[in-house]
């Protein structure tokens, strides 16, 4: 598919690697029900479309162009990826592998909070960063510190995942409070993801976090979870959560 391995190719393959649809007949369009709209290879209605190209401006163009000109559609798929989610300042990460799964998750879970978890993961090594999701200089020149002393930042950022998949494993449950107004249930599954995040991070998380994770847990799942594919979807974070195979040769 791809001739010359830029980092930005390498992270695209490591990617569509990992993706539920193949390069074959069984790529097709379909609606999730995940509140992203029509969906082809992994590129959404909701979230990709202002970055497609002119020629191919609907996710639904491009699942026709797939069917008769595979070759370009796989090309402008690729393309759009990049615009839509490869931030350049990847380019200067002195830790490649870093910038493939900064790459992956934004895919995933939306940019802003892979590079919040990347800013939690420099702030526990040490360093004093707005965790903001912008990847600005600040954010570049602590990663690169902390990769430079020899700090594992891919390690620190799995440690964040833990609040991360606390939050995920426990969804119905939030949601089902948020939605039935049970404050008590909710204050007890905050007090248990605030001990989670103890054990992950060695010490307490503070409250403006929780409640963003809860906030931000709300905002994404409350109008699906009752939805037929939610455990599958559901699954699939999960699964995305708990990757780290962030080496490509």
């Amino acid at each position: 598919m791809l001739d010359i391995m830029t980092r930005q190719e390498k992270a695209i393959r490591f990617m569509l690697r990992n993706e539920d649809y193949k390069w074959d007949s069984r790529a097709k369009l379909e609606n999730l029900n995940d509140g992203a709209g029509l969906t082809f290879a992994g590129l959404t209605a909701r979230d990709d479309t202002k970055y497609l190209p002119p020629e191919c401006p609907t996710i639904r163009t491009l699942a026709d162009l797939y069917k008769i000109d595979k070759s370009r559609a796989i090309a402008i798929i690729i393309r759009t990826y990049i615009k839509a989610y490869w931030n350049p300042k990847y380019n200067e990460l002195i830790n490649e592998r870093l910038a493939i799964r900064l790459f992956d998750i934004g895919v995933n879970m939306g940019v802003g909070s892979a590079v919040k978890l990347l800013q939690r993961g420099l702030n526990d090594l040490g360093a004093n960063l707005k965790a903001d999701g912008q990847f600005g200089p600040a954010t570049l020149a602590a990663a690169n510190h902390y990769s430079l002393v020899g700090d594992d930042v891919n390690v620190a950022m799995t440690k964040c995942f833990a609040v991360f998949a606390a939050i995920y494993g426990k969804m119905k449950e939030i949601v089902s409070d948020v939605q039935t107004s049970n404050f008590a249930e909710l204050a007890i599954d905050m007090t248990e993801l605030a001990q989670l995040a103890k054990n992950a991070f060695g010490k307490m998380v503070d409250n403006d976090v929780l409640k963003e994770l809860v906030e931000e847990a709300k905002e994404r799942y409350e109008d699906i979870a009752r939805k037929p594919k939610f455990e599958r979807f559901l699954n699939g974070w999960m699964n995305r959560l708990n990757k780290d195979e962030y080496n490509i040769n």
